[in-house]
């Protein structure tokens, strides 16, 4: 039997990791790339595809070296520096989205 796990909850969960229980087939603990970055470098590929809230988490993340894992009301740290690549052309989406 599968279990749905809502695509944003997958990248999400990829990123910022979850604890256990925080969605449907969370049954383990996940660290997520960005605690596991602490100390080095990630770099992350067509960082245009992530919504707006999804980038702005992941600024605050950079910017403040802590962020909250899916499910958790506890914050972690992490101090990793950040290169992002995309194809798409982000001034003039934005441009197109305002």
């Amino acid at each position: 039997m599968k279990k749905y796990v809502h695509p944003m909850d997958g990248a999400m969960s990829a990123l910022f990791g979850h604890i256990k229980g925080a969605y449907t087939g969370a049954v383990n603990e996940r660290t997520g790339l960005l605690r596991s970055a602490n100390k080095g470098l990630l770099f992350l590929d067509e960082i245009g595809e992530l919504g707006a809230d999804e980038q702005a988490m992941l600024l605050r993340a950079l910017e403040e070296k802590c962020f909250l894992p899916v499910g958790s009301d506890k914050e972690v740290g992490s101090d990793f520096q950040l290169i992002a690549g995309t194809n798409r052309d982000l001034g003039r989406r934005r441009q197109f989205s305002r």
